[in-house]
């Protein structure tokens, strides 16, 4: 239960909501269809390595793609939501240090700066 209410919090984070606010819908499919959450297994700690930093490739203009990051850089709400998203997960990892899970999780994690 606590997984699931988890994924359903991060797949409803405020700065995913703004996104698809501000984000064209044409947009938004081709980041779906290319580029969208990648599947894991559930306590498989390894199977989320590069689940965000992968190479993807979407069939839109330059035109369009520059004009949507142009929209995310200046929309006011932006860096807020992102700034709160970080803090929700530095809380998260913080608050779960004793979970089993989150000690296999820091196991493979590479240390960072």
């Amino acid at each position: 239960e606590f997984e699931e209410k988890r994924t359903d919090d991060e797949r409803n984070a405020p700065y995913r909501q703004l996104f698809r606010m501000i984000t064209p819908i044409e947009i938004q499919h081709a980041l779906l269809r290319n580029c969208g959450d990648k599947d894991f297994v559930r306590q498989d700690y390894a199977s989320i390595v590069n689940m965000l930093d992968y190479t993807c490739s979407i069939d839109l203009s330059e035109r369009e793609i520059a004009s949507s990051a142009n929209t995310l850089r200046t929309h006011p709400d932006v860096l807020p939501y992102l700034r709160l998203r970080m803090a929700d997960v530095e809380t998260r990892l913080t608050d779960t240090s004793g979970l089993a899970w989150m000690e296999q999780l820091r196991e493979i994690a590479p240390d960072m700066p």
